[in-house]
């Protein structure tokens, strides 16, 4: 089911806040990806925050959902630099999420278009830095210490 009207970004924000990831990770040649993703069983609004913000919505194939009978689960995501003007919209409106967003907003800046993903010197250093946050931020088991403020 399409859903016709405008998604307000505050509505996305939320999404993005119960339902989103955002992930930075490296690869064994030593490149970065940042990839934010949304999943939900409702494809349609992941389908408007594609039309809205870029990204493609895929179905999430997983034989744990199949072999127990749930729901149908779509993703939608975005990756790259093309993220970061949806991470700029968001950004005064998570909360859950909100050092993610803001550490991807950061790690997008040593990024120019074209420029590739692999840097050297103190760029990367800069990369390497904002990697390592990202970890901690993401580490499973432990609460996070915004979790407990709100």
């Amino acid at each position: 089911m399409l859903i016709e009207q405008a998604i307000p970004v505050e509505y996305v924000a939320g999404f993005l806040d119960g339902e989103g990831s955002i992930v930075l990770r490296k690869d064994k040649k030593g490149w970065f990806l940042l990839q934010i993703q949304i999943s939900n069983t409702h494809e349609g609004v992941l389908h408007q925050i594609a039309s809205t913000f870029g990204g493609a919505v895929s179905p999430k194939n997983s034989l744990q959902l199949k072999m127990n009978n749930f729901r149908p689960q779509f993703t939608w995501s975005t990756s790259g630099q093309p993220s970061l003007p949806f991470l700029q919209k968001m950004l005064p409106f998570v909360i859950i999420k909100r050092e993610h967003v803001e550490l991807a907003i950061e790690f997008l800046k040593f990024c120019s278009p074209g420029s590739g993903r692999q840097l050297i010197g103190e760029r990367k250093a800069q990369r390497v830095a904002i990697f390592e946050r990202f970890k901690k931020l993401n580490q499973r088991g432990k609460q996070h210490k915004l979790l407990n403020s709100v």
